[in-house]
């Protein structure tokens, strides 16, 4: 199991704001599983979310799925 990493280390990562990643956090039918050490930090386990992010592509919010498809993408490729 990774070691749980800042939702801004999370977001630059996945090429997404902060923003972003809070709104899929406080879904509430598919919320991004994530700890709270402290009530301003935000920790999320790379593992956890490559699970979310394939379980909401494939039956999450439709309208996120092209965007969950072009990180999924991005992700699998191999870098140049």
């Amino acid at each position: 199991m990774t070691a749980p990493i800042h939702i801004k280390h999370l977001a630059k990562m996945i090429g997404v704001s902060v923003r972003t990643v809070r709104r899929w956090i406080a879904d509430p039918a598919h919320p991004l599983p994530c700890y709270k050490p402290t009530p301003k930090t935000i920790l999320i386990r790379p593992d956890d979310f490559e699970v979310w992010l394939e379980a909401v592509r494939k039956e999450g919010r439709p309208e996120w799925r092209k965007e969950l498809d072009r990180m999924l993408q991005a992700r699998r490729s191999p870098a140049d």
